[in-house]
């Protein structure tokens, strides 16, 4: 495809806190899987391949997923300076929705680059954007100042 390492580097965003999920009982996964019978059978049918194929290139994607991880290391460390969930904290278009659901505050480089920005944005606020974008027609999106690189 082309891609670089920095097009596919990305901050986990829109999540929740561990402490805030919910885990179901052995009898409810049951009924979900048993409903979803074929489902399960794509699935299992498709993780087997998947695996296979893993295990086939195995020290290629070693050493790429390495180097993904170190770059989304080094756009963490530029771009944010801690998470909350006390949306009270937090710049507005960056205010997260739902029960234990993390949101960012932004570095001081962070809250000036606009990769910072869209790597951490909620989604919410992000379609938001790209609405307004769509029905203005500008470039509001494509204005990047971009990271410093990171070797």
């Amino acid at each position: 495809m082309g891609w670089t390492v920095d097009d596919i580097a990305f901050i986990k965003a829109n999540f929740r806190s561990n402490s805030s999920k919910e885990e179901i009982s052995a009898s409810t996964r049951h009924i979900i899987e048993k409903w979803n019978w074929a489902d399960m059978m794509l699935y299992e049918r498709l993780k087997c391949k998947m695996e296979r194929v893993l295990d086939l290139y195995k020290d290629y994607l070693t050493i790429e997923l390495a180097k993904l991880h170190k770059k989304q290391m080094q756009y963490y460390q530029y771009c944010v300076a801690d998470v909350t969930k006390d949306n009270n904290e937090t710049d507005p278009k960056m205010k997260v929705y739902g029960k234990g659901t993390v949101g960012y505050i932004l570095t001081e480089e962070g809250k000036k680059n606009n990769t910072c920005i869209y790597k951490t944005i909620p989604e919410t606020t992000m379609v938001s954007l790209i609405r307004i974008k769509q029905q203005r027609g500008d470039a509001i999106l494509n204005n990047d100042q971009g990271l410093p690189v990171f070797d």
